[in-house]
């Protein structure tokens, strides 16, 4: 945890530097007082507009060259590895740690993509004997073969190469395997390549939502709120 805290540092000190460099003593001190006000004002509100996405998971997606991605289900001697690969590729590593921790206690299911035997990309996901706050903010009443899909990553050096695609196609194989036939997800709006990369897989618009957060406690979506936990997102 020191090492990831200091890691978080060493990045602000050379935003810092180098937004000095480019705007000098006062556009520095404007930049950060707008930075500063902007951070107040997402603790007091946030207004996150999501989309839920589905699929049938038989329809497999069509790959254009022949997958080079292993998936497998996440096992205990692969935690160490994951927890490294959460250090060394999320720009907010100790945020992706909390997650990883609440996904383990939940007993949620995680997916490992490996390339060339080294870990790539992960996923979550879940039913409905172990529901997620998030399906349950969206009213998602999940059968009792649909999941509920969360938490993609994929290392950012192989973003745009058809790897999330590829995770996603072995996904998808993983759970018909084991007798699922829906699966949801949630994806806040303005990640527009991630949602680009699910219609890609073959994943359609199932519906579209807004969460507000008041205060970094309390969640609404239509009329159902719940307590706000940063590790959902």
């Amino acid at each position: 945890m020191v090492t990831v805290t200091l890691t978080v540092s060493m990045r602000y000190l050379q935003k810092a530097a180098e937004l000095h460099r480019r705007y000098g003593l006062t556009g520095l001190g404007r930049r950060l007082l707008e930075r500063a006000f902007a951070s107040v004002r997402t603790r007091l509100y946030q207004l996150r507009p999501e989309v839920i996405l589905k699929t049938q998971i038989a329809k497999l997606p069509t790959l254009k060259t022949p997958a080079r991605l292993t998936i497998s289900a996440l096992q205990a001697r692969d935690l160490a590895a994951l927890r490294l690969f959460i250090r060394d590729h999320n720009s907010d590593a100790s945020n992706g740690l909390r997650r990883l921790r609440y996904s383990l206690d939940h007993r949620y299911s995680g997916l490992i993509g490996r390339l060339d035997g080294r870990i790539v990309g992960y996923g979550w996901w879940t039913d409905n004997t172990a529901p997620h706050p998030q399906a349950q903010l969206h009213a998602l009443a999940l059968g009792e073969r649909d999941v509920f899909a969360f938490d993609l990553f994929i290392a950012p050096s192989l973003r745009g190469r058809h790897t999330g695609l590829e995770f996603l196609a072995m996904s998808q194989k993983h759970l018909l395997d084991l007798g699922y036939a829906y699966a949801y997800v949630n994806i806040v709006a303005a990640n527009r390549r991630s949602i680009w990369v699910h219609h890609q897989a073959g994943w359609k618009d199932y519906d579209r939502r807004k969460v507000r957060i008041w205060c970094s406690a309390i969640m609404q979506c239509q009329d159902r709120f719940r307590r706000y936990d940063p590790r959902w997102f």
